[in-house]
């Protein structure tokens, strides 16, 4: 008898639990927030008006256009964007590594808007948080090669535009074979992220 007992506590403290924990992850599943995503095409102005990629950081006012990619090695990117000193910096800061050397460049060019009427040096984009993603594959952006193609941006990753104006920029990805196969890169349904909150918003590259 004492025996059956202590089997009836076992079996309702079991079912006592597993009902709790059935209940908090109801709980949790009913309170958690759903961030809306939106999709985008190449070329489709993303407008990112009250947009946060980071917690600080607002986007009103600015919108984005991916015009083109293309795909290079390092020396062809330096060759193309670096001047003969700045290629003899690269190198030596690989060589004392201080930056890692990209097996390949994806390179995105991007156009963008301040589309506000008055000037607030609150808003403004931050490159480095834009990452290239699809799935299980993220590419992030090369900050060490950065500045030698956006010189008219001075080579900030981080940077507000005055109102009414527009700006290109090429934007390097670092691609590294050992994550991402050559052969693949071409059929890689790329998307680049452009906000997380309140709404995470996304363009084709």
């Amino acid at each position: 008898m004492a025996k059956r007992k202590h089997y009836f506590v076992i079996v309702f403290a079991f079912c006592f639990l597993l009902v709790f924990w059935g209940y908090r992850v109801w709980k949790i599943n009913k309170e958690a927030v759903i961030i809306p995503q939106e999709e985008y095409a190449k070329g489709e102005w993303v407008n990112l008006d009250a947009c946060k990629i980071e917690q600080y950081a607002v986007m009103t006012g600015y919108e984005i256009k991916v015009e083109d990619t293309s795909r290079m090695n390092v020396e062809e990117y330096l060759k193309k964007y670096a001047s003969g000193e700045e290629i003899k910096e690269y190198w030596q800061k690989v060589e004392n590594h201080l930056t890692v050397e990209p097996d390949e460049i994806f390179m995105v060019h991007v156009k963008v808007r301040n589309t506000s009427i008055v000037s607030d040096n609150t808003n403004g984009l931050n490159w480095l948080w834009m990452y290239l993603i699809d799935k299980d594959k993220s590419l992030d952006m090369n900050a060490v090669l950065y500045p030698y193609a956006n010189r008219n941006a001075g080579g900030s990753v981080s940077f507000a535009l005055r109102p009414q104006t527009e700006m290109d920029f090429y934007l390097p990805y670092t691609v590294l074979y050992r994550y991402i196969d050559k052969d693949e890169i071409d059929e890689i349904p790329f998307k680049m992220m452009l906000s997380k909150f309140p709404v995470m918003k996304f363009v084709q590259v």
